[in-house]
């Protein structure tokens, strides 16, 4: 999963900004990314791996888990939920190796409840690499 930046953020605290990270799902795993301090045009430029996961076949991805991703603001008594937004693996690109040629990312917009109820957007992209227990 290539994480790249977020446009126009929620401020969420009182000095008209806010310091994001995300929490990105998939497949019963989670991980994060690091705190941007103060910004609502956070920039990441990150890729996590997800490792030994079990993918349907190509011809199965549009009954597959999505990729989703949780979008924080980071407050000293408990971090704040901003929204979130998903990737379907129909969007992703499979390579055979990590440093194959990628697709262009995506911008996905967040939300809190229902599409459209929320403000900003994540620059994202998925690779899927089989490895077929290598």
């Amino acid at each position: 999963v290539h994480v790249y930046q977020c446009r126009n953020l929620p401020a969420a605290d009182s000095n008209g900004l806010t310091d994001p990270f995300l929490e990105i799902n998939f497949m019963g795993k989670k991980v994060k990314t690091v705190v941007e301090k103060k910004t609502l045009f956070p920039c990441y430029y990150t890729t996590f791996v997800f490792d030994n996961v079990t993918i349907p076949q190509l011809e199965n991805y549009l009954y597959a888990p999505q990729v989703t991703y949780h979008l924080y603001d980071q407050d000293f008594e408990k971090n704040q939920y901003l929204g979130m937004c998903s990737y379907p693996l129909t969007d992703g690109i499979q390579t055979a190796e990590v440093n194959d040629e990628l697709s262009d990312p995506k911008w996905i917009d967040f939300f809190k409840e229902v599409q459209g109820d929320g403000q900003g957007s994540l620059l994202t992209s998925v690779q899927l690499i089989a490895t077929n227990g290598r």
